[in-house]
C-alpha cells in the first residue's frame, strides 16, 4: 500500500466515474496516443541496441477473493502475465489460497508475497504511517514477520516466496538488517534500490497509476507511460517493477493495465517475468534468467 493510505481489511470501491474528476488529470486523448507511440519507440530502441526490457507486476493488499482481485487475476491468465500478490497475512486464509488453486494451470503464475503483518500503522501520529519500522522492539516486529511468513508458507505452498513487502513501502533499518535471519530471501519497497543490506534481493516497484493525495485517481496513460519510458531510458538492466492496488482500479486504469500486458508480452524486447525469477539471485541473474 502507498505512503499515507490508511491501514484497512476491507478495501473501498474507488468513488463511480461520475463523482471523480478526468483521471488523466487534463491530458487529452491525442497525449495518450502519443505516450503509447513514445513507448512503442523505446522498445524499438531497446531491440535495436540488443536490450531487453524486463518488468515484473506486483499487486498489492490481497485479503480474499473479491470482483476486482477476480478481474485482475482474469486479466493476467488472458494475458500470461505473472502476477506476485503481496498478502496481508494476518487477513488471508483458506478462501484466497482455494480460488488460487482453482485457477491453477490457467496461463498465469501467481505469486504470494508477505505484505508485513496486519497491515496496521504503529508509527506515533507525527510520522508517516508504518508497521514494521523501528518504533517497536524488535522482537515483537520479528515474531510477527516470522509468524506471516509462515502463515503464507502454510497457506499458499509452492506459490509462497519469502519476500518482504512492507507496508506503506516503509521499513526500519534494524528490521531491514534482520530480514535475513528470519528467512527472508528478499525485499521490494518503492523506488531506488540499495538499502537492503546482502544476502537479500531488492527489487522495488517503480510505476504507481494511482494518485493518492489526489483523491485516489488514476494518474492516466500518458503519465504512467511516460514513467515507463524514463525507467526504459536508465538502461541499468534491472526487472523494472508495476505496483497495483487491485482495489483502487478504476475502468481507465484497468484498460491500459490489459493493453500495456499485451504490448510488453508482444515485444520481442520486453517481457514480463515472475516474481520467482526476479528474487532467484539478484537484479543481474534475474535479467538473465
Amino acid at each position: 500500500m502507498p505512503a499515507d493510505q490508511p491501514s484497512r481489511v476491507r478495501m473501498p470501491s474507488p468513488p463511480p466515474p461520475s463523482a471523480r474528476q478526468t483521471p488523466d488529470f487534463g491530458a487529452t486523448d491525442l497525449d495518450a496516443a502519443q505516450a503509447w507511440a513514445r513507448l512503442d519507440a523505446a522498445l524499438d530502441a531497446a531491440a535495436a541496441t540488443g536490450r531487453s526490457v524486463d518488468l515484473w507486476w506486483r499487486d498489492d493488499d490481497a485479503v480474499a477473493p473479491n470482483p476486482a482481485l477476480d478481474r485482475l487475476l482474469d486479466l493476467a491468465a488472458e494475458t500470461a502475465v505473472p502476477i506476485a500478490l503481496a498478502i496481508i497475512p494476518a487477513h488471508t486464509g483458506d478462501e484466497l489460497a482455494a480460488a488460487l488453486d482453482r485457477r491453477a494451470g490457467d496461463g498465469a503464475e501467481t505469486t504470494a508475497l508477505v505484505h508485513g503483518w496486519r497491515h496496521h500503522n504503529h508509527a506515533p501520529d507525527d510520522a508517516k504511517q508504518t508497521e514494521i519500522g523501528d518504533h517497536r522492539p524488535l522482537d515483537t516486529v520479528a515474531a510477527e514477520l516470522v509468524a506471516g511468513r509462515e502463515r503464507l508458507a502454510a497457506l499458499f505452498g509452492p506459490r509462497a516466496l519469502p519476500v518482504m513487502v512492507p507496508p506503506w513501502n516503509r521499513i526500519g533499518a534494524s528490521v531491514m538488517a534482520a530480514l535475513p535471519d528470519l528467512g527472508f530471501i528478499g525485499v521490494s519497497g518503492f523506488g531506488a534500490e540499495g538499502a537492503a543490506p546482502a544476502p537479500l534481493v531488492e527489487a522495488n516497484v517503480q510505476l504507481d497509476p494511482i494518485a493518492w493525495h489526489d483523491d485516489r485517481r488514476y494518474v492516466g496513460d500518458a503519465r504512467l507511460l511516460d514513467d515507463l519510458v524514463a525507467e526504459i531510458a536508465k538502461g541499468h538492466g534491472r526487472p523494472i517493477g508495476l505496483m497495483t492496488h487491485h482495489w483502487a482500479h478504476d475502468d481507465a486504469l484497468w484498460a491500459c493495465l490489459a493493453r500495456l500486458a499485451g504490448v510488453i508480452a508482444a515485444h520481442p524486447a520486453a517481457r514480463w517475468r515472475p516474481a520467482g525469477a526476479v528474487f532467484a539471485g539478484g537484479p543481474a541473474a534475474a535479467s538473465a534468467a
